[in-house]
């Protein structure tokens, strides 16, 4: 009996237990909705909305794995590293819209990094206690997970070009290309956005 004969049944058993059902996928976008409700209870965030990115949004995520989303602002570019203070400001009133008995039920242990390079709310639902990670225009994130996540496409079986469709290097110049004509459009000066390096991998 060889090592992978006997691994083989063990990986499988927790790939089975890890992989997320149709009821978490649905969890996760209540989860979003409740997020949604909240959002919009801060007049100044009025328009905002909730994006997920990570893990979710590529469709790698696991039962118990975490949300991230990103608050995306209306009618806004890139805040830069000089607006931290504006997310803080924003984070801060999202903050205080959970803590309202409205919300407080649907939402526990809420904890703002406010110093963090990004702020950060985290929080957890009482949806199945998943726990879930709240940005302000993460653009640089949401680019990331799209951009790195070499596994999303082959999830969705867009990645195999033996089977006629796309290689890896004709996605990642799809991504690209997206978000050239995305930052054009909104007049987004990328060195701003992100550091270079990240697409170096």
């Amino acid at each position: 009996m060889n090592l992978y004969s006997v691994l083989e049944p063990i990986l499988l058993d927790v790939i089975k237990v890890i992989s997320p059902l149709q009821a978490d996928r649905e969890t996760r976008l209540a989860i979003m909705s409740e997020l949604r409700d909240v959002v919009v209870s801060v007049e100044s965030l009025r328009g905002a909305t909730v994006e997920p990115f990570g893990s979710f949004l590529s469709n790698l995520f696991t039962r118990g794995g975490d949300l991230d989303i990103s608050v995306d602002l209306p009618n806004s570019s890139y805040i830069s590293s000089a607006g931290k203070k504006r997310k803080q400001n924003f984070a801060w009133r999202i903050t205080e819209s959970f803590e309202k008995e409205r919300f407080f039920g649907e939402f526990r242990k809420l904890q703002l990094i406010a110093n963090a390079r990004v702020p950060i709310l985290k929080l957890e639902s009482n949806h199945q206690n998943i726990s879930c990670d709240i940005s302000i225009d993460n653009m640089a994130g949401q680019m990331k997970s799209l951009f790195l996540s070499r596994n999303g496409p082959k999830a969705h079986n867009i990645n195999n070009p033996k089977n006629g469709t796309l290689n890896s290097y004709s996605l990642s110049l799809l991504v690209v290309f997206h978000f050239q004509v995305m930052l054009a459009i909104f007049g987004v000066n990328w060195k701003n956005c992100f550091h270079y390096e990240t697409f170096l991998l």
